[in-house]
């Protein structure tokens, strides 16, 4: 039932609000706000806001208990506590950044960005920033880049020529770059060389024969047949003859030489008296003048007359 209480029972007087606690009747009151002379309902009135909820102004220090309420959290849009407006020169003090993706420091396009600096050709005490999208420490195609040298000038370690600057130790990694190679005719003097190959030398020819020997014997015959100039120089030998020269000397003469077989080497020469002829050494122990057969003696036959002169030979094997 009700807890009001009836002013006069008996009379039917006025109905008081009240509520009932333990058998006692609390009277409950209604609050009215409004300046002197004035009253204005709690709810509904103009003392409350859209929810008739009375207002109430804080002191100025307000301890705040804890809870989820965000107090400080300021709706999107408005002027915000930490929000500065444009150019408001406001010290926030020091801020810590919480993770996410939020671009703090990112400049809007249009503004001076750092490390976007304008070419001039020089750098003066105070670099003046542009507008623009370089970025940090990339600097625009143009002119003279920082750490990059026009072409022509004298650069940082590209010499100029009969520069004589040192540039110290240098190590050259692997590669193609003709540093040491020599343009043909510059006479410059490149040292003791090793060489590992020659071919077609004086020395090596195309079969790079083993040469035992090299020797020159005289010649000073008479007219006979079968004479030995070299003896048969062994199992696996040969004699090759590298040069011959002479002139018959009492008469006119043929001169044929052979091996110890008869085996023509020259064939017939004839010549007149004083005449004869001469071949000089190759020059080239692999092409000899006349190869004789394997183990074979080299002979002359001189016929009507004799001769003087030299022959040079040496002995391979084969």
């Amino acid at each position: 039932m009700a807890d009001n209480v009836t002013a006069d029972a008996g009379t039917g007087g006025a109905v008081l609000a009240a509520d009932d606690i333990s058998s006692v009747f609390y009277p409950r009151a209604k609050i009215s706000l409004g300046a002197d002379g004035t009253a204005v309902d709690a709810v509904g009135g103009t003392g409350v806001d859209t929810t008739g909820v009375m207002r109430v102004s804080l002191a100025t220090d307000i301890a705040l208990p804890a809870g989820t309420n965000e107090i400080g959290k300021l709706a999107a849009g408005t002027a915000a506590i930490g929000k500065l407006a444009a150019n408001s020169g406001v010290d926030i003090g020091d801020v810590t950044l919480n993770a996410g993706t939020a671009e703090i420091g990112k400049l809007a396009a249009g503004l001076a960005e750092i490390g976007n600096v304008k070419n001039s050709g020089t750098f003066a005490t105070q670099a003046t920033l542009q507008a623009g999208t370089a970025e940090i420490g990339k600097l625009a195609a143009g002119t003279a880049e920082i750490g990059k040298l026009a072409a022509g000038t004298a650069a940082i370690g590209k010499l100029a020529a009969n520069s004589g600057v040192d540039i110290g130790d240098v190590t050259l990694t692997a590669g193609t770059a003709a540093i040491g190679k020599l343009a043909a005719n510059t006479g410059v003097d490149i040292g003791d060389v090793d060489v590992t190959s020659l071919v077609n030398s004086s020395i090596n020819g195309a079969a790079e024969p083993s040469i035992d020997s090299y020797t020159n014997i005289a010649l000073n015959l008479s007219a006979a047949a079968n004479q030995s100039l070299v003896v048969a120089p062994g199992a696996s030998k040969q004699i090759w003859v590298y040069g011959v020269g002479f002139s018959v000397d009492t008469a006119a003469t043929s001169v044929s030489f052979q091996d110890e077989d008869d085996t023509a080497i020259s064939g017939i020469m004839i010549f007149a008296q004083y005449g004869g002829m001469s071949v000089s050494p190759a020059g080239n122990f692999a092409m000899p003048l006349w190869k004789v057969a394997t183990n074979k003696a080299l002979e002359v036959d001189l016929v009507t007359g004799g001769f003087d002169g030299w022959l040079a030979y040496g002995i391979a094997s084969v």
